[in-house]
């Protein structure tokens, strides 16, 4: 369990940091490095369908740095697909409702990073944390929820950052 908190904490500084960077192809890099640490985390705590989820996020965000769309968007289609899917699942009693949580963060953040740039990649991303934040909540696995809360911080810090710097270029005259 000590290996799965260090993990967690690596992936949580690496998460931050992400979303700390103005530029969305620098989030996008660092978010794919922390996607990888978050997977190792939840495989360590045999949460399968959360290593679903970022297994997914990782080939979406892959697809999207390296110009490989058709990659991310098959990824993306079976991310949402898992959706329904594992609602479905937890209707029938073969999981929890917990456990669709992890899809519905995972597709808003992957999405987000994906596909969309600047604050609408910031409202997706901080919509999939909230979402994220409630999961790790719900199944004990603090470095995750804390993830979350230093996120939605990080994310305010990007959007403040971006727009104070959009609101200076605009200033300068031509």
């Amino acid at each position: 369990m000590i290996t799965a908190s260090l993990i967690g904490y690596i992936a949580i500084f690496i998460s931050v940091v992400s979303y700390l960077m103005r530029d969305d192809h620098r989030l996008r890099v660092l978010n794919v490095i922390s996607c990888v640490f978050w997977t190792s985390y939840f495989v360590l705590l045999a949460e399968w369908t959360s290593v679903i989820s970022l297994t997914l996020a990782c080939v979406m965000i892959w697809g999207a740095i390296y110009g490989r769309r058709r990659t991310a968007h098959f990824a993306w289609y079976l991310c949402i697909a898992a959706i329904p899917i594992s609602s479905l699942a937890a209707a029938a009693g073969h999981m929890t409702m917990i456990d669709t949580l992890p899809f519905i963060g995972g597709a808003a953040i992957n999405t987000g990073v994906t596909f969309m740039s600047r604050g609408k990649l910031s409202l997706a991303c901080a919509a999939g944390e909230c979402i994220w934040a409630l999961f790790a909540v719900l199944i004990g696995a603090w470095p995750s929820a804390f993830m979350a809360l230093f996120s939605l911080s990080a994310l305010a810090v990007r959007e403040i950052t971006r727009l104070r710097y959009e609101c200076q270029l605009d200033l300068v005259p031509a």
